[in-house]
C-alpha cells in the first residue's frame, strides 16, 4: 500500500494502492485486487506521446536510428549542465487541466538547438507526471521508491529526470510490456493460478535504480515552479488560440 507507479507512454498515469477509497477531481478512483483495496489514478494524454511528435516532425536524431532513446539520451546529455533555458508544456494532445491548453515551447533562442529542445521536451514531461503526482501526495501516504515503466523508463536519462524532479528513487523493471505482464497477470489470478498479487512469481527483476541528485533536484524544481506559473499566464492566450481553431 502507498507505493508510487508511475506509466510514462502515450499517457501519464500516477497510481497509488490505498486501503480506502479517496476521491477528487483530480483523479480516478477505482476498485482494486482485493475487496477493500483502491487504485487511485491521476492521468492525463501529456506524456511520451509528446516524444513521438516530436520525432515525426523532427525526425530521429543522426547516426543512432536503431536505438532512438540512447542517441536521445547522448544528445540530450550534452545540454544537461546548467538551468534549464527552454521551458516545453507537454499539451501537443492535451493536459490535466480543465482549461484549454496546447503544446508551447518557451525561451527558445537562435543559438539553442535540437538538444535543448529535447531535453525541454523531457523535462516538460516530467514535470506533468510531477503535478499529478504532487496532486495524489496532498491527499496520500506515499512511500519507498516510484516504480517507473513505459517508453520513458527505456532511456536512462529521462528516468533519472523522474527521481529529480520528484526528489525520491525511481526504480525499472527489466519488463518490456508492462501492460501486457499486467493483464496477464490479472487473467491469470481471475482464474485461480495466482492466489495473491504478492507471490514470488510475479515480482519483476530490478534493472536500474535512479537516486535524486540534489544540483539537479534543484534545477528542476526551478523548472517546476516555471512551469507552473507559465501555466497561469498562457490559459487565456490558450482559449483564444482554442476557440480560432474551433471556428
Amino acid at each position: 500500500m502507498g507505493e508510487l507507479c508511475l506509466i510514462a507512454g502515450t499517457f501519464s498515469i500516477n497510481q497509488v494502492v490505498c486501503d480506502h477509497a479517496v476521491t477528487d477531481l483530480r483523479w480516478q478512483c477505482r476498485r482494486f485486487l482485493q475487496p477493500g483495496q483502491w487504485m487511485i489514478m491521476s492521468t492525463s494524454p501529456a506524456s511520451v506521446a509528446n516524444l513521438e511528435w516530436f520525432l515525426r516532425v523532427m525526425g530521429a536524431p543522426p547516426g543512432r536510428r536503431d536505438d532512438v532513446h540512447t542517441a536521445m539520451g547522448q544528445e540530450v546529455g550534452a545540454h544537461l549542465k546548467g538551468p534549464s533555458e527552454v521551458l516545453f508544456l507537454p499539451y501537443v494532445y492535451g493536459s490535466p487541466h480543465q482549461q484549454p491548453t496546447s503544446g508551447t515551447f518557451l525561451g527558445m533562442r537562435g543559438w539553442h538547438d535540437r538538444g535543448h529542445l529535447l531535453r525541454a521536451l523531457m523535462e516538460g514531461v516530467v514535470l506533468n507526471h510531477r503535478w499529478h503526482v504532487d496532486a495524489l501526495h496532498s491527499r496520500l501516504r506515499i512511500t519507498g521508491p516510484a516504480m517507473l515503466t513505459g517508453g520513458a523508463a527505456r532511456s536512462a536519462v529521462w528516468s533519472q529526470m523522474f527521481a529529480d524532479a520528484l526528489r525520491r528513487p525511481v526504480v525499472v523493471t527489466g519488463v518490456e510490456e508492462s501492460a501486457a505482464r499486467g493483464a496477464a497477470l490479472l487473467a491469470a489470478r481471475a482464474v485461480g493460478l495466482l492466489g495473491d498479487g504478492a507471490d514470488s512469481c510475479v515480482g519483476a527483476a530490478i534493472l536500474r535504480r535512479h537516486e535524486p541528485a540534489s544540483d539537479r533536484a534543484e534545477v528542476l524544481e526551478e523548472a517546476y515552479q516555471v512551469y507552473r506559473e507559465a501555466q497561469e499566464v498562457l490559459w487565456p492566450v490558450w482559449a483564444r488560440l482554442d476557440s480560432a481553431t474551433a471556428e
